[in-house]
């Protein structure tokens, strides 16, 4: 699924000397950075080691001792020759490790601390972001590579889903919230990168991201596409007016 179990994807064993973590939410453009960064042959594997579905296919029960010596695997197979190791990870793949009653654990804060760079995605517009995480749900496409389907994956709006909607909003802003409260309680100061900007100007974006990691080398191109056409803007200003503006804000 997204690669942690694939032997292709596996690296020559190489000592660590620089790892970094990308804090996301869904839809805001982390893939993209961490195709490129892949790609680069320089970042490592920076794929999502924490989804659930891979913590489902570790023993039972699950345990911090587990993911510690799955995370610890993970890293050895997956550090690029120059020592570099970095990964993505949700903040909804985080809480259920490493946070209680909203906060950060004692055992979160030391792993979110041993990486050298964090960066953080997010979007500006939650409500495309909440539309396009709906759409990918219901369609099962994430984000490819096929430049075929670029602006082929468009929502279109139905009252019955004001609702989800409305909860996956809920889901965005609140994952936010927690992010930079994470941030600021740790004292991380990640580079932040917005999906707008990049998906604005991808090249300037990604140069920004390689220069923080200082990797010495030109960015490569993102591997990903953009699924979604304007941003679903009809379907937004439709939700908008189902639920009472008449006008988008």
């Amino acid at each position: 699924m997204f690669g942690a179990f694939k032997p292709e994807l596996d690296l020559p064993r190489t000592p660590v000397t620089f790892t970094y973590l990308i804090l996301s939410q869904p839809r805001t453009g982390s893939t993209m950075i961490t195709s490129a960064l892949q790609t680069s042959g320089h970042a490592g594997v920076p794929v999502e080691y924490f989804n659930h579905e891979h913590l489902r296919r570790l023993p039972k029960p699950l345990t911090l001792a587990s993911v510690h010596a799955y995370y610890s695997d993970v890293v050895s197979r997956r550090t690029s020759g120059n020592g570099v190791f970095g990964m993505k990870l949700h903040h909804d793949q985080f809480k259920p490790l490493f946070s209680k009653d909203n906060s950060v654990t004692v055992a979160g804060s030391k792993f979110l601390k041993s990486f050298d760079r964090i960066i953080l995605t997010s979007r500006r517009d939650k409500l495309a972001q909440a539309i396009s995480q709906l759409t990918a749900y219901r369609s099962g496409n994430w984000n490819t590579s096929d430049r075929s389907l670029a602006g082929r994956q468009n929502y279109e709006f139905s009252k019955a889903d004001v609702p989800i909607i409305l909860t996956y909003l809920q889901e965005v802003v609140s994952g936010e919230m927690f992010w930079e409260k994470i941030c600021a309680h740790l004292d991380l100061h990640p580079l932040r990168i917005i999906y707008e900007d990049l998906s604005r100007s991808p090249e300037s974006e990604l140069a920004r991201v390689f220069e923080y990691l200082e990797l010495q080398i030109a960015p490569t191109a993102p591997q990903t596409v953009k699924l979604s056409r304007d941003s679903n803007r009809e379907a937004k200003l439709s939700f908008l007016r189902e639920i009472g503006f008449e006008r988008e804000p």
